[in-house]
Formats: structure tokens, sequence, C-alpha cells
């Protein structure tokens, strides 16, 4: 007999806990494929000017996974992720580059979410689909975010004529 699936604020819990432990890691392997990705210019930068906002963007994650999505949490994810674009904007990074920049950070939560979830054998089918969409729902946030941002930058740098 299956066991009962975890309550969905305790498997948030656990998840949070499990990614926080591991934000060193991720954010290493994050540096790694930024580098190694051509489509995003850090060549010219140092390690703290790719970091960046990158550890204070991977806490707000964290604690709305914690939140379970609350909306306690979105103004501060986007706040940063809006920051984070107006300082890839001063280093001439394109939309596309920030973009990829959260594509490669969706990749290793998601990787760390399966790795998790290898480990935490009792995390149920209903938790892992939860865990799974709020993961999701956020970096799409902080997508979103940073297009309408990068655009509004845009839109402000085209009418004052640079």
């Amino acid at each position: 007999m299956n066991k009962p699936d975890e309550p969905l604020p305790a498997a948030c819990s656990r998840l949070a806990e499990y990614l926080q432990s591991h934000k060193d890691q991720v954010i290493r392997e994050w540096i790694t494929s930024v580098r190694w990705d051509p489509s995003v210019p850090s060549e010219a930068l140092t390690k703290p000017e790719i970091t960046d906002h990158l550890p204070n963007i991977f806490d707000a994650i964290v604690q709305a996974i914690r939140d379970e999505c609350s909306n306690a949490n979105v103004d501060q994810v986007q706040h940063l992720a809006a920051r984070h674009t107006i300082v890839r904007w001063v280093q001439n990074y394109d939309l596309k580059a920030v973009l990829r920049e959260l594509s490669l950070l969706r990749a290793g939560l998601i990787h760390h979410l399966s790795a998790f979830e290898d480990h935490a054998p009792d995390f149920g089918n209903e938790a892992r689909r939860f865990t799974s969409t709020i993961v999701h729902r956020v970096l799409d946030d902080i997508v979103m975010d940073a297009t309408q941002t990068y655009f509004g930058l845009k839109t402000q740098s085209d009418e004052n004529g640079a």
C-alpha cells in the first residue's frame, strides 16, 4: 500500500531546506554555466559581477517555496529581478543574455529539485508536482519581470536618443 502524500506545506519546507543547504553549489554551478555559455557576454566580468544579485534571488526563490508562493515574497523576487536586469543593462547585456542567465538558473534549480526527489523517496507525487510548479512559477515571474524591466530601459534609452 502506498503512503499518503506529505502535507504540502511540509513538502515545501523540506525542499526549501534542501535547496538552501545546496545554495553555494547551485551558485558555483551557475557561474560555471554562465562562463561557458557563448550567448552570455561574461568574459569581461569578475566573479562578483557575475554573481551579482544571484544569492539574494536564490534566497527569495527559496523563501517563495517556503511560503508556498504566497504574495508575501513576490515583491521581493520582482525587485531583485529588476535590479539584476538594470545591472546587466549597464554591463551591456542584451535581453537574450539576461534571459539565458535565468534559463541556466532554472536548469540548475531543476537539477537540484530532481536530486532532492531522488534522495527523498517518501516525497509523494502530489508534493513533487506542487513544488515543481512553484519553482517554475517563481522563475517564470522572474523572467517576466526581467523582460518588462529590460523593455522599460530600452524605451527610456530610445526616448533619450542614446
